[in-house]
């Protein structure tokens, strides 16, 4: 059985809401918390609009990424998909201006910098 029709049958339609005024298909079950959907099938996780992707369009090749024209992560719609490498999507990221900057002080994981040294701590 090749990977596109196994696929096909474990991804159900009652596990999206269609919205009429921008055409996403919204995901309504587990999402991260990036707000990209999430299933478990077949014993792995996967992203629900990769596996959209997979049912609707076709395979993944390996490398790429399915990225959103509608810039909403949680859209299933296989006519709102489309691959791109890494370098597509962080491009694609940065224009539609989600490119996150986590230098410094922005970044979760600062603890005082210069500051610390400064004080003997570390």
């Amino acid at each position: 059985m090749n990977n596109k029709n196994y696929i096909k049958e474990g991804y159900k339609k009652n596990r999206y809401a269609i919205n009429n005024k921008t055409g996403c298909w919204s995901w309504l079950l587990v999402k991260n918390k990036k707000g990209y959907g999430q299933v478990g099938y077949c014993g792995k996780i996967w992203q629900a609009h990769r596996l959209s992707y997979i049912k609707f369009v076709g395979e993944i090749p390996k490398g790429m990424c399915v990225l959103h024209k509608c810039d909403n992560p949680s859209c299933v719609n296989p006519e709102h998909l489309f691959l791109g490498t890494d370098a597509d999507n962080a491009r694609d990221r940065k224009a539609k201006g989600r490119n996150a900057d986590f230098r410094g002080s922005k970044n979760p994981n600062f603890r005082g910098g210069r500051e610390i040294f400064a004080s003997g701590g570390s």
